[in-house]
């Protein structure tokens, strides 16, 4: 669940609990396959989400499942029109074997600033998600995520803020790195 009121979740965790099936997490695990949102906030529950492929529904699904006595069929729900990369994720891991490269599989080893917002280790699972190789430092990158020293910068490096990322995953394409420096 994400971005939903403290007093929604009760009702949420209690009606998957009436009805079965799921789990409520805390946050979303490469076992999470549904997360339920309350409203058009960009949070990392649902970029995680988003990168995994999962299905991301309105709450309306969890009050009419209730209301039918089962989990109903997720189509009608899924959040397409106010996130549209939803359903492309969705789709891409359906149809992506496991060997197979993501979204970030051609773009070349990523190095994540520990100065970085969201939280650097947050930044390095998602990239991890969508096939990207986390450099194990700034020497053995392609790509700079976040802040970094400018006397420190190598010119053979694309520098990018944390949104390049957060923006690719809420488009399912890798942006160019123009205007995100």
């Amino acid at each position: 669940m994400t971005s939903i009121p403290p007093e929604d979740r009760e009702v949420v965790r209690s009606v998957v609990l009436a009805l079965g099936g799921f789990q409520v997490e805390a946050e979303v695990t490469p076992r999470t396959t549904h997360l339920v949102v309350g409203g058009a906030v960009r949070t990392l529950n649902l970029l995680s989400a988003m990168a995994r492929g999962c299905w991301v529904l309105s709450t309306d699904w969890v009050y009419r499942s209730l209301e039918a006595g089962h989990w109903l069929d997720e189509r009608p729900f899924e959040l397409g029109e106010m996130f549209p990369a939803v359903r492309l994720s969705r789709q891409d891991r359906a149809e992506r074997r496991r060997d197979e490269g993501g979204l970030l599989a051609g773009t070349g080893a990523i190095y994540v600033s520990p100065e970085s917002r969201p939280p650097p280790d947050k930044l390095r699972q998602l990239v991890q998600i969508l096939g990207g190789k986390v450099a194990p430092s700034y020497l053995r990158c392609n790509v700079a995520l976040g802040p970094v020293e400018a006397s420190k910068r190598r010119p053979d490096v694309r520098h990018v803020s944390e949104k390049w990322l957060l923006d690719s995953i809420s488009e399912h394409r890798v942006l160019p790195f123009s205007g995100y420096c």
